[in-house]
C-alpha cells in the first residue's frame, strides 16, 4: 500500500512538473512575440533615439538590449512572419527557429501545419525531416559510411578536425 502511495505521489509530482513546463514553454513563446513586436516597432528608425553613441540598429541590439544583431533580427522575423500563429501552438523557440527558413514564403495553412508537426516532434526528427525534404540523407537513416577523424585539446577541450 505505502508503495502503491509513493508512486501515486510521484506521478502527481511529474504532472506537476510537466505543467509547469508548457507554462514556461507558454510564456517564453509570448515573450519571443513580445520582444519580436517591439524590436519590429524599434527597427524602423526608433533605435536612434537611444543616443548618438548607436551607430547601427545591430549596434543598438548589442549595446543597448544586449543581445546580437542576428538574435534580434530573428525575433523580428519570428513576430512578423508567424506571430498570430504561434499564440495557439505550444512550442519550442529552438524549433520555430529551425523551420524559419523553410516557413518564408509559405501560406498562413501551411505554416500552421508544418509549426502544429514541429511541436510534437524532437529536435532531432524535426532536423532529420528538414534534411529529407532538402534532399539531403538524415541521420536517422544514414548508414554512416564514412567518419572524420577529430582531436580533443586536452587543455580546453576543444574538438577539432585532425
Amino acid at each position: 500500500m505505502k508503495d502503491k502511495m509513493l508512486d501515486l505521489a510521484a506521478g502527481d509530482r511529474y504532472h506537476d512538473a510537466m505543467q509547469l513546463w508548457t507554462r514556461g514553454l507558454n510564456e517564453t513563446r509570448n515573450g519571443y512575440l513580445t520582444m519580436g513586436a517591439a524590436l519590429s516597432v524599434l527597427k524602423k528608425d526608433l533605435w536612434r533615439r537611444a543616443g548618438n553613441h548607436v551607430i547601427s540598429f545591430r549596434h543598438f541590439c548589442e549595446q543597448e538590449l544586449h543581445i546580437s544583431g542576428s538574435q534580434a533580427l530573428r525575433l523580428v522575423q519570428i513576430y512578423t512572419e508567424i506571430g498570430p500563429l504561434l499564440k495557439d501552438i505550444t512550442i519550442d523557440v529552438s524549433k520555430v527557429v529551425l523551420l524559419l527558413p523553410h516557413l518564408h514564403g509559405q501560406d498562413e495553412g501551411t505554416k500552421k501545419d508544418m509549426l502544429e508537426e514541429a511541436a510534437v516532434l524532437t529536435v532531432e526528427d524535426l532536423r532529420n525531416n528538414l534534411k529529407e525534404k532538402a534532399g539531403e540523407p538524415a541521420t536517422d537513416v544514414c548508414e554512416h559510411p564514412e567518419f572524420e577523424p577529430y582531436n580533443k585539446c586536452k587543455k580546453c577541450g576543444k574538438w577539432m578536425r585532425g
